[in-house]
């Protein structure tokens, strides 16, 4: 994470809303979804501490698979986070 705070238009990607705990979380440089995510998919994100998150990757099978690991990672446990994005990165190579 750069912790990069330019503000500017987002072009592409995906905008989806969390809540603000979520949010909070994943702005902290030990954020274990996007820190699983990155060893596996390479893509941008924004985090607003209003719960606005925007994601951007090469495909849109990617920026489905990073917003769903983000919603879901939510209530998981550091090892339930690595399983699932490893789960989700493994279906989407075999669909």
């Amino acid at each position: 994470m750069t912790g990069l705070a330019i503000y500017g238009e987002l072009n592409d990607g995906y905008v989806f809303k969390t809540s603000i705990g979520l949010a909070k979380s994943l702005l902290h440089e030990d954020c274990q979804v996007l820190a699983s995510l990155g060893k596996k998919l390479a893509f941008e994100v924004a985090v607003g501490v209003n719960g606005v998150v925007w994601v951007n990757s090469k495909t849109t099978k990617n920026i489905t698979i990073i917003s769903n690991a983000i919603m879901n990672s939510e209530a998981m446990s550091p090892s339930e986070v690595d399983a699932m994005v490893s789960r989700l990165v493994e279906d989407a190579d075999d669909a």
